[in-house]
């Protein structure tokens, strides 16, 4: 596995082996093979800071990571979203398929990741707890940004694999043989993380790009927990926060929508790579007439966009190759080598609070909030309003419109 420069402060040793599907009883982990033995990393705010640092890059270092690409990618395989041009090592990913964890690309491709950075987390956590050297400014931030990305990789399991093991301690001995936790009680652990994150973070980290949690970062998140927790007042609420201030807004052109400078963006994680932008357009975007199409849009999801629909003509692209013509996804554009770098990994964004806020409004049966926030996104996409008037009708579209907004992104279909 590739590490950054800031991971090379330490070892995460938290690798867990995957139980077959049907296990629900304990999990075995293997002992450490490094553990930060000096409490020096944490006695100064640069090295402390340079820990969580080196876990974004860490995030983003292999297109093979649920964080980088498989998370976005592997989920649209087992919806009805994408499919694979030539049956290679994805396979397996047929519909609804993807949590079948005794396979190989899982246990790598998220559940080793997934826990090695909640390791990580949980490390911080303790250390800000017990240490008096740093500031209190980074103590803070450093302690929320460990409870926003614990609760954010714990949200990512529960949805994946269903009961997991809830470890919120870096002691090796007590966590070896971790059994599996109800995904309520993981729930209302990822609640009470984010709701600690927003009180310990700065309204934005520091810098002008989205790249480390804030408070609207935990904000975004809760809405979409409590949407999936079907706690509609809450999701809605959470939602309402996040579209009615004024540091979000939806991107006029939609080639923008991925872009660094994107003003939909609540976070995004920067790419590491020193010759690509993010993965995800390294791994889909054929870049020559002789390159091999690899994950293409299935007839099923090109079906549902509308006439006239920007997100079609924006969002997808299509080439000839044996004689078919191919669609595959385009939001992330830039897949040439050396190319400047323009996009990031978008994880949350406003488009998506719009879809949240009008689910739970429907639900909540304030029918024409849920139709109003609709036809934002329809709008933007260049679409007319939508003519559902019913509560069934209204939740029918709204499943629609997160097809063509969110398809490819995250696993949402899925």
């Amino acid at each position: 596995m590739k590490r950054s420069v800031y991971n090379r402060l330490f070892s995460v040793f938290f690798i867990l082996l995957i139980c077959g599907a049907g296990c629900n009883k304990f999990v075995e982990v293997g002992p450490p093979a490094h553990l930060i033995t000096s409490e020096n990393t944490f006695n100064n705010d640069a090295t402390a800071i340079a820990v969580m640092s080196g876990l974004y890059s860490e995030m983003m270092s292999s297109p093979t990571f649920y964080s980088s690409t498989y998370a976005s990618l592997l989920p649209a395989l087992s919806a009805d979203e994408f499919y694979h041009y030539q049956v290679t090592q994805f396979e397996e990913f047929g519909l609804n398929e993807l949590s079948l964890a005794s396979h190989g690309t899982i246990e790598q491709g998220f559940w080793t990741p997934l826990y090695n950075h909640i390791y990580t987390c949980n490390l911080v956590i303790e250390n800000t707890a017990k240490q008096n050297l740093l500031s209190p400014k980074v103590k803070d931030m450093l302690a929320g940004e460990a409870r926003f990305v614990r609760a954010f990789a714990y949200f990512e399991l529960v949805n994946l694999f269903g009961d997991v093991p809830l470890i919120l301690e870096t002691n090796f001995r007590k966590s070896a043989a971790a059994p599996r936790t109800s995904v309520a009680l993981v729930y209302e652990q990822i609640v009470k993380d984010l709701q600690e994150a927003y009180r310990l973070l700065p309204e934005f980290a520091p810098g002008v790009e989205v790249v480390r949690p804030g408070k609207w970062t935990s904000i975004a998140l809760l809405s979409r927990v409590h949407l999936y927790r079907q706690d509609y007042e809450k999701s809605n609420e959470y939602a309402t926060d996040i579209i009615e201030s004024d540091k979000f807004s939806l991107a006029g052109n939609l080639d923008d929508v991925f872009l660094h400078t994107s003003t939909e963006a609540i976070w995004q994680l920067k790419p590491v790579s020193p010759s690509f932008n993010t993965w995800e357009a390294f791994v889909v975007v054929p870049t020559t007439s002789a390159t091999t199409p690899g994950f293409l849009l299935t007839d099923e999801l090109l079906s549902r966009f509308e006439v006239g629909d920007y997100r079609f003509t924006h969002w997808t692209q299509s080439r000839d190759w044996n004689g078919d013509s191919l669609y595959y996804p385009y939001k992330y554009k830039v897949a040439l080598a050396g190319s400047p770098l323009t996009e990031y990994y978008t994880v949350l964004r406003l488009a998506e609070q719009y879809l949240i806020r009008a689910e739970a409004r429907a639900k909540l049966n304030d029918l024409t909030g849920a139709i109003s926030d609709l036809n934002t996104i329809r709008n933007r996409a260049g679409l007319v309003n939508a003519i559902a008037v019913s509560q069934e009708d209204i939740l029918n579209a709204i499943a629609e419109e997160r097809r063509t907004e969110l398809f490819g992104e995250w696993g949402h279909r899925w």
